[in-house]
């Protein structure tokens, strides 16, 4: 815990029954001091709470579980059970990324590109567990009906609402809005009521998007929105016609993802229109989404022109995401991966 961490109760923050301990380690806060350190802010802060790790102490049953390579190291030398759950592959330091997580009992990954990429670095799968995301169906799987959904945020029932939630970008990449603006403004000469409604942006994100929007003469038809609480994007959720999520090809949308957006989409039963990549097809596929070539708004347009003339094909489409998104709960991600330390 760093000197500005929050003081916001862990367990009401996420939702969660007061079911175990939380024991805080105290570390100096360099980061804040980043203003004067520059980039050695970073690497005191790191080395700072290694040291803290290295003097604290553990019950010798503890099971470590992290995200971080270094935490994984420090307990993989002490002798602790020790599992490493990897989001991406690094761009750099490869080989000191692999050192540090060498020793470790397991590894669970969030897709099967992620493990080939484990695997072509020796090591071996019997110790690779792959685990997709999930979606807490308690706050997503809502019984609410469009109408009401939009009567709760004053949407209105007059229009054709595609959406799209979450952040905008990720390590400064765009996330599709661009081909979703590019796709809109083709849409309009089929749909003049359409209305693109994305919940999730940074201020300065949405800046950005409202700039192109401006300059595509479509800034009526885009209603861009900064974070929401759960409770209230699961609304809006049920609220839209069409779910987007049309990621560009790059490495990490393309192979190393697993965006809770796509889960939590397929719970709130709307049709989705997502990117074709391999990543995406882990979980999504033509019985249950309209997968549509990355980078691409022409086909995106046409995707969702497809749903939008097709009632059936949307209600098809929306009951089988639905069935197949209560497979991934957060409850059974925590039981695969339970059962595969044991």
């Amino acid at each position: 815990e760093r000197g500005n961490s929050s003081k916001e109760d862990l367990f009401a923050y996420y939702g969660l029954t007061k079911a175990f301990k939380v024991v805080k380690l105290k570390s100096i806060d360099f980061i804040s001091k980043e203003k004067y350190l520059g980039k050695a802010s970073f690497w005191l802060q790191t080395f700072g709470f290694m040291f803290k790790l290295l003097a604290s102490k553990a019950e010798k049953d503890s099971l470590i579980y992290t995200r971080h390579p270094e935490i994984a190291w420090i307990f993989s030398l002490k002798g602790f059970q020790t599992i490493y759950e990897s989001h991406r592959w690094p761009r750099r330091n490869e080989k000191l990324h692999n050192y540090l997580i060498k020793k470790v009992n397991s590894i669970v990954v969030l897709t099967k590109g992620l493990k080939e990429l484990f695997l072509k670095n020796h090591f071996e799968s019997a110790r690779i567990l792959v685990a997709p995301d999930g979606v807490d169906l308690k706050i997503f799987d809502l019984d609410l009906s469009e109408d009401k959904a939009r009567d709760q945020l004053g949407l209105g029932n007059d229009k054709i609402i595609l959406g799209y939630t979450g952040s905008f970008k990720t390590m400064g990449s765009d996330k599709g809005l661009l081909d979703i603006l590019y796709a809109l403004k083709s849409l309009l000469s089929d749909f003049k009521n359409i209305l693109f409604v994305a919940a999730g942006g940074s201020k300065r994100d949405i800046g950005y998007y409202q700039k192109i929007a401006y300059d595509l003469k479509i800034t009526d038809h885009v209603l861009l929105l900064e974070r929401v609480g759960l409770d209230k994007l699961a609304v809006y959720q049920k609220a839209f016609d069409v779910l987007l999520m049309p990621f560009p090809r790059i490495d990490h949308y393309a192979f190393y993802m697993s965006p809770l957006k796509m889960f939590e989409y397929m719970a709130a039963r709307r049709p989705i229109v997502a990117s074709d990549l391999p990543s995406i097809r882990e979980v999504l596929n033509q019985t249950n989404a309209i997968l549509v070539k990355p980078d691409s708004p022409g086909d995106l347009a046409l995707a969702v022109k497809t749903i939008l003339n097709n009632p059936q094909l949307a209600a098809k489409l929306s009951s089988q995401s639905w069935l197949d998104a209560k497979r991934y709960s957060w409850e059974n991600r925590a039981k695969t991966i339970i059962d595969f330390i044991n």
